[in-house]
């Protein structure tokens, strides 16, 4: 069943007049760029990295625990970062025909932390969890 803060949403969406409404002021506080926050990637269970998946992806896949490092190159993703095992790295995916690659960072938290700036930087609105749970993407979901 999906979760009560999300039918409470589509149910006020179904009147054309607030749909409008929202619309506008989605447009009129400029917050149309939003993130969802990084997944853990693991291989073999063990955290490998973290994966930016864009927001389109995360509305219509929903959010895992984690995703495998063998689904990196099939997830809609902005930013990538992760490990040679000595070092970390952040991949941002969408500079340039293969993405830019910025580091070595020595820990993780260096990283995340350069992600999340740059993500920043390019006018992203950070979130810490997404309003919808996997149920609300089934129920609901996009047509795209």
């Amino acid at each position: 069943m999906p979760s009560a803060r999300y039918r409470v949403i589509v149910a006020m969406l179904d009147d054309p007049l607030n749909r409008v409404a929202i619309t506008r002021e989605l447009l009129r506080r400029g917050t149309l760029r939003m993130m969802p926050p990084p997944v853990p990637v693991k291989n073999d269970n063990v955290k490998f990295g973290w994966l930016f998946p864009t927001l389109r992806h995360a509305m219509s896949h929903g959010l895992p625990a984690a995703y495998a490092i063998r689904e990196v190159d099939s997830i809609d993703a902005e930013v990538h970062v992760f490990t040679d095992g000595d070092h970390w790295f952040v991949n941002l995916l969408t500079e340039g025909e293969g993405g830019l690659e910025v580091g070595p960072f020595d820990t993780s938290a260096l990283a995340l932390a350069e992600a999340r700036k740059w993500l920043e930087d390019e006018g992203y609105l950070l979130l810490n969890e997404v309003p919808w749970e996997q149920d609300d993407v089934e129920t609901f979901a996009l047509k795209i």
